[in-house]
């Protein structure tokens, strides 16, 4: 994700952002700016998120040598903290709860396999060294139930969205656009994420998920939260 080259620099007399639904706003001042966003959308990220979020598409309206992407050129991302893996991990439970019994909240083994392979390869996968200490695998065991992926010793967490991927591969569309959809635009082209939740203009064929039938899920949903 671009960001300013100086920081706190004001590249621009005011700054812009535009809402879901076509709206823009500007302002001299990001704080204002916010604050007038989410006055309209309650629904407007967190200030973090959606500044980072602001300034990157300012920054695609301005002349090369005033924005950059992080050190090895690749878009800029906040660092990947345990707490951002925590509230993934008790969000994906949480929601799997509140479709317990109405409709799958795992996608087929097949499936899953397919988007951990992905993932292992894709430069965002950042290692987890220290998972049991942290209470990771026994949040990650309250929605997973024991499923593991072919190859679950490759997965870290995500650096772009902090998700734990071992999990994440086995969430339907469903949990994934109630838990977390404001990392869409960041995921890089080949993240199976992108194609699944984004607009990005493939066909229904080519963004189907393959999911587990209720008998083939029955009795397997996760528990209540501890």
């Amino acid at each position: 994700m671009l960001r300013l080259l100086t920081k706190d620099s004001q590249p621009v007399r005011s700054w812009w952002y535009d809402l879901p639904d076509g709206t823009r706003f500007q302002s001299p001042r990001p704080e204002s700016l916010y604050q007038r966003c989410i006055t309209y959308d309650p629904q407007t990220p967190a200030y973090g998120i959606w500044y980072a979020d602001m300034v990157h598409k300012v920054c695609l309206t301005m002349p090369p040598g005033v924005c950059i992407g992080d050190d090895e050129g690749h878009q800029h991302t906040e660092p990947l903290t345990f707490k951002k893996v925590q509230d993934f991990l008790k969000a994906v439970a949480s929601v799997a709860l509140s479709l317990l019994k109405r409709e799958p909240v795992y996608v087929s083994q097949a499936e899953a396999d397919r988007r951990a392979f992905i993932c292992s390869q894709c430069r965002y996968n950042h290692p987890i060294t220290c998972q049991g200490c942290h209470g990771f695998i026994t949040l990650a065991h309250v929605y997973l139930r024991g499923r593991e992926v072919r190859n679950q010793h490759e997965l870290g967490a995500c650096t772009i969205c902090g998700c734990l991927l071992s999990v994440t591969c086995w969430c339907t569309q469903e949990i994934l656009e109630r838990v977390d959809k404001k990392h869409i635009d960041m995921f890089p082209p080949q993240c199976w994420r992108k194609h699944l939740i984004g607009d990005t203009g493939d066909s229904p064929s080519e963004n189907k998920e393959d999911i587990l039938t209720p008998a083939e899920d029955a009795g397997s949903c996760p528990p209540s939260l501890p």
